[in-house]
């Protein structure tokens, strides 16, 4: 028998979460247009490092080639 009191009272569980989640959600959101500002263009900066970054490589490993073919 309890464990169907158990089984039915257990929404009260579920909604009591529910409550406390609901009153500890923040109350005003501001923008700082800066920062959003410096992520969005931030995408655009990382994708130009990243390419300038694998270009080094490239040219490093030819260099590398070259002269592992002077080498035979």
């Amino acid at each position: 028998m309890s464990n169907n009191a158990q089984l039915l009272s257990s929404g009260l569980e579920v909604y009591s979460k529910k409550r406390k989640a609901r009153q500890e959600q923040v109350a005003e959101v501001t923008f700082n247009a800066e920062a959003r500002k410096e992520y969005l263009t931030g995408f655009h900066k990382r994708k130009v490092h990243r390419q300038n970054v694998a270009r080094e490589i490239a040219k490093k490993k030819e260099h590398e080639e070259k002269l592992e073919a002077r080498k035979e």
